[in-house]
């Protein structure tokens, strides 16, 4: 287990995001500083805000937390694909089955699906090619 000894945060990332030259220095950052035992933790509201560095930001990511989001594949290609074995069916004039294939199909290990539709307080986390749905409660006593 690493233990970081600086922790930086940069919220809001789309604020410096669409300039390419920021955007490019971020992901020069995080390729650098984890060996320097330092940890960066960039937040946006989607991949795109991460600016013309978005892809290589996610790659170089040690841990990618993603909330509810409208366009999710970049998220979902980080835990990679299963192979499904898809059934199809022929049916004759009168509704019976006249024929059976099947093919194998690659599809998101994480369905971008699910992270369409993630409520409050629910993520899909990535880290090394695994992934896991999480749910976090709310603090005892708030109220919203």
């Amino acid at each position: 287990m690493t233990t970081f000894l600086l922790t930086a945060f940069f919220d809001e990332f789309s604020a410096i995001g669409n300039d390419q030259r920021a955007s490019r220095t971020a992901a020069g950052l995080v390729e650098r500083t984890r060996s320097a035992g330092m940890a960066l933790v960039i937040g946006s509201q989607t991949t795109d805000s991460l600016g013309e560095s978005a892809i290589r930001l996610l790659q170089t990511a040690g841990t990618v937390i993603s909330h509810r989001n409208p366009a999710p594949e970049n998220i979902c290609e980080l835990a990679g694909t299963i192979d499904v074995w898809e059934d199809t069916h022929e049916l004759n004039a009168n509704g019976g089955r006249s024929a059976t294939s099947g093919r194998l199909q690659q599809q998101f290990r994480v369905s971008p699906e699910l992270v369409r539709a993630l409520p409050l307080g629910e993520c899909v986390l990535l880290t090394g090619g695994r992934w896991a749905h999480v749910a976090v409660s709310r603090p005892i006593g708030r109220k919203r």
